[in-house]
């Protein structure tokens, strides 16, 4: 291949910056960060890396950073010994490859995004080792891609597949003459439904973007060692498509709802028993509207037994930055609503794992979501076609997005029972407390709804 100069009007080679200048907008600002996970790890062996361009802009621009000499750029890391990420995966921070690179290309690293065979990594992410292995004598492949270049990215190959898996919808081609209307363009990428005019639509498209590249690195990190949470994900898939499919929405526009459901961490454990409970889950899912450009984000905490906590956090304007980029915690920051609460706050005596609870165990509980919550949910997932989902169905839904499956009684029959469904099991203690709460949320009302509340619900064990 030519080792000529790329033209001056290579995109990427836009952001490139002087030596003087990248010294003062880029290096003096990683002077700020702190990164202990790499500062307090023990070196164990050197990994060689290889950085190749995904696309031809990529190419060029690494060609000109290797002073048209050849067209890969070559990093290394240290892995460490003592080094765990959130969903407890061995492996090496990337912050230093991202460094290498940027000194290498003089282009900010906001304009491009490193990959590989096992993941899509942002600059602070872990690089993970395949599964376990172990360093490879041969250097790790990596790509760059340019940021303008993540949804074809997205649509490849592989990441093609796997987001086909999850969503129904396939983008298409915006006409020529709308390349300047972004919401043509976000209509083309996302199947919109009704869309109002906006200004936000082109944050809109940058937030969903970063959130499916994102949810890549979910499907890539659990398909690869945590089948629990693999698990978890199939059902956030299948109960949020489920919940659509008994409103009035047409299959087309139940698509064009799921496929904004984006799951941006899931780690979860079971115990491993004959009678299989959730043992320590967090999940995080970010929503985005098909109608108007705002999202919801959803956090969901299980710590074992009777303890649950869901929350949530509607963005109905999106003109200030929330990305979650590089961060490993999913415990984002800012502006949280409670769902509702449940913990075990007493246990008399101890008892075998998988025994029938004693009765004095207590359940303290809270409920956060009222009727004007609830409909406001329903508002921003569904705009004006919020005629054809009730109120519990939106709320339901909104739900299902981490996982967590209820089912509501609506009417008399003594025959139906609120109740939680899963497999494995969770344990939240009192199931008709719940299933009253969400009614009154809704504003649902029964005849025979009992006002009292019971204390603990041991019916919700599996012995």
């Amino acid at each position: 291949m030519s080792t000529a100069s790329p033209p001056a009007q290579s995109p990427l080679l836009r952001f490139r910056l002087s030596r003087q200048d990248f010294q003062q907008q880029v290096v003096r600002a990683r002077e700020t960060r702190t990164d202990t996970a790499q500062r307090d790890a023990r070196p164990a062996k050197k990994q060689a890396i290889v950085i190749r361009g995904y696309n031809d802009d990529a190419t060029a621009a690494i060609r000109i950073a290797a002073g048209g000499r050849e067209e890969v750029l070559k990093a290394s890391y240290i892995l460490g010994k003592e080094m765990v990420t959130f969903s407890t995966l061995i492996g090496a921070h990337i912050s230093t490859i991202v460094e290498q690179v940027e000194d290498a290309l003089l282009i900010p690293s906001k304009h491009w995004r490193l990959t590989s065979k096992s993941a899509a990594r942002n600059p602070e992410d872990t690089l993970i080792r395949d599964c376990g292995d172990a360093i490879r004598s041969r250097p790790v492949g990596l790509l760059l891609v340019p940021e303008d270049a993540v949804v074809d990215y997205l649509s490849d190959s592989k990441n093609e597949t796997m987001m086909l898996e999850w969503k129904r919808l396939k983008p298409s081609t915006p006409p020529q003459a709308s390349l300047v209307d972004v919401l043509a363009q976000a209509q083309s990428m996302f199947h919109l439904l009704v869309p109002s005019e906006d200004k936000d639509w082109g944050q809109y498209m940058t937030r969903r973007q970063d959130a499916e590249w994102s949810f890549v690195r979910v499907r890539e990190r659990l398909g690869c060692m945590e089948m629990s949470s693999e698990n978890l994900l199939d059902t956030i898939n299948y109960a949020t498509r489920s919940i659509l499919e008994r409103t009035g929405l047409t299959a087309e526009e139940q698509a064009a709802v799921s496929d904004g459901v984006l799951p941006q961490g899931v780690d979860a454990e079971d115990d491993g028993g004959d009678c299989v409970r959730w043992k320590d889950v967090t999940v995080l899912t970010r929503t985005f509207s098909p109608t108007r450009p705002a999202m919801i984000d959803v956090h969901l905490r299980y710590r074992e037994r009777g303890n649950l906590d869901i929350s949530y956090r509607i963005h109905n304007s999106l003109s200030h930055p929330t990305s979650t980029a590089g961060k490993d915690s999913l415990d984002w920051s800012g502006d949280w609503r409670s769902v509702f609460h449940v913990d075990v706050t007493e246990i008399r005596r101890k008892y075998r794992h998988g025994q029938r609870p004693p009765k004095n165990v207590h359940w303290r509980s809270s409920w956060g979501m009222n009727e004007t919550d609830a409909k406001q949910v329903r508002d921003v997932l569904f705009g004006p076609l919020g005629d054809k989902v009730s109120t519990l169905d939106a709320v339901l839904f909104l739900l299902t997005t981490v996982g967590f499956r209820m089912n509501v009684r609506t009417g008399d029959d003594e025959r139906f029972r609120d109740s939680v469904d899963g497999d494995p099991l969770w344990e939240v203690g009192d199931e008709e407390w719940l299933g009253r709460n969400i009614r009154k949320a809704c504003g649902i009302s029964i005849a025979d709804e009992k006002e009292d509340e019971v204390e603990s619900d041991d019916d919700a064990y599996c012995y």
